[in-house]
């Protein structure tokens, strides 16, 4: 006789799905800013580190060096952003909200807030934590095996 077994979606699957719905739920929390979802999530970084370089910004994004010069040179053209010649390198330029971008930070803060609210809902402060250090541990491997596979490029 066969056991009734319940069956569980891999991690990977549940990473997933819960991504697909963190993308419905942002292109409905952001549907009245004229900017893809994508790029608010550069502008919310940008907000929390005023100066920094692309470089700095691709290292963080993970995006290619083509992606992020895209998405700069479409903030920068709407007014989101400017860009202005480190005082320390003058090969570098460093990237700079505008206070229109500056007049959505509490909005951004609180639609990013309010995500990890529904995410971490019914969770103690000792599971919210654990979950946190099982997604790091797993965002590490994972960056391991990226960089392994690039290696053997």
């Amino acid at each position: 006789m066969k056991k009734n077994r319940i069956h569980h979606p891999s991690i990977g699957r549940l990473l997933g799905m819960i991504n697909h719905q963190g993308n419905i739920y942002f292109m409905h929390a952001f549907k009245d800013i004229p900017i893809g979802h994508a790029q608010i999530f550069t502008l919310h970084h940008l907000i929390h580190h005023d100066g920094i370089s692309q470089k700095h910004l691709t290292k963080y994004t993970k995006l290619d060096k083509s992606s992020i010069a895209s998405q700069l040179h479409y903030l920068e053209k709407n007014g989101y952003l400017y860009r202005k010649q480190s005082p320390d390198d003058a090969r570098v330029l460093n990237i700079y909200v505008t206070e229109k971008t500056r007049s959505m930070e509490k909005e951004l803060n609180e639609i990013f807030q309010n995500w990890s609210r529904i995410l971490l809902n019914g969770f103690d402060e000792d599971e919210q934590k654990e979950v946190q250090f099982i997604l790091l541990r797993m965002l590490e491997n994972a960056q391991l095996k990226i960089k392994e596979i690039k290696n053997e490029k």
